[in-house]
């Protein structure tokens, strides 16, 4: 898993030239994990 995936329910897809694929999700394409996110809540 890479640095940048670590709070991603799906990982980050880049193609061979360095490129991010583009998702067809609704919004910015990608949703959180939420118990990821859960161990840095603070409170």
């Amino acid at each position: 898993m890479r640095r940048r995936d670590f709070m991603l329910a799906d990982p980050v897809r880049v193609n061979a030239d360095g490129d991010i694929e583009v998702s067809a999700r609704p919004g910015l394409g990608v949703e959180l994990d939420e118990d990821a996110v859960r161990r840095f809540r603070i409170g």
